[in-house]
């Protein structure tokens, strides 16, 4: 079985704990598209650390705007 992947019969739970070392917007959600649509689905934003190692560079001088 995969460290990253929590198998669940019908009608269960479980409770993990996480930890992130790679900054940014990581997506966690059911493998039933439906699931998505019903709001079985939420994102874990992770915030810059103090390490350069633990940061993300600024965006380069020349990305145009959205």
């Amino acid at each position: 079985i995969r460290s990253n992947i929590v198998v669940l019969v019908f009608d269960a739970f479980d409770h993990f704990t996480m930890c992130y070392k790679c900054v940014g917007v990581w997506f966690m959600h059911c493998h039933f598209d439906i699931h998505s649509v019903w709001g079985m689905s939420m994102a874990f934003i992770v915030k810059n650390g103090k390490g350069a190692s633990q940061t993300l560079p600024p965006p380069p001088a020349d990305l145009p705007p959205c």
